[in-house]
């Protein structure tokens, strides 16, 4: 499925909505069959491209399904989770998969009862290095049952694994102001 059909941008859906609102307007003014039949093309493609948007995912959708699961496993602690959207591909800082799941930030996670959150997930920060892999850039935050937080600024390799689904191969922290221009190093985070 194009990405255009299965991810339109908001400017897609804009001149659709644009096209069905001129077309509707002129179908009430001239009350003829042709300028009925107009409105009704421009309404479908309107709908046909909203239904393909909302049943089929893009790899920039799963990339962000998959860092929001991520999220949610560290909350909940759930390591095991947390693994599953991960690549048997990854290699962050000598740290493999099968390290992730033991890894001693869980231990930290628990006893400081930490909340993750992933958000600014803005199209400007996508890029697609080939045809079966997709980068995005997100911000995050940690945050601890005493109020206490980091925040960076991620960005997230996924790649398509052989089973066809995407998953997580690389995280990197940056600075959350000057984003890509500085890495920084979360201690014993992959």
């Amino acid at each position: 499925m194009p990405t255009l059909l299965s991810d339109p941008p908001r400017s897609v859906y804009l001149v659709l909505l644009l096209g069905a609102v001129v077309a509707g307007a002129v179908a009430f003014r001239r009350q003829d069959r042709r300028s009925f039949a107009a409105f009704g093309v421009a309404s479908s493609v309107l709908l046909l491209v909203w239904l393909l948007d909302l049943l089929f995912e893009s790899p920039r959708e799963e990339a962000v399904r998959r860092v929001n699961a991520m999220a949610a496993a560290v909350t909940a602690q759930k390591p095991d989770d947390f693994v599953a959207q991960v690549s048997d591909s990854f290699d962050s800082n000598g740290r493999r998969k099968a390290d992730l799941k033991a890894a001693v930030w869980w231990g930290l996670f628990k006893s400081e009862g930490v909340e993750a959150q992933t958000w600014d997930f803005s199209r400007d920060d996508v890029e697609y290095p080939d045809a079966n892999s997709v980068r995005v850039g997100f911000m995050a935050k940690g945050k601890s049952r005493d109020g206490a937080f980091a925040m960076y600024y991620m960005q997230a390799l996924v790649v398509k694994d052989p089973d066809g689904q995407y998953r997580v191969k690389m995280i990197q922290p940056y600075d959350p102001v000057r984003r890509t221009d500085l890495k920084v190093d979360i201690p014993n985070f992959p």
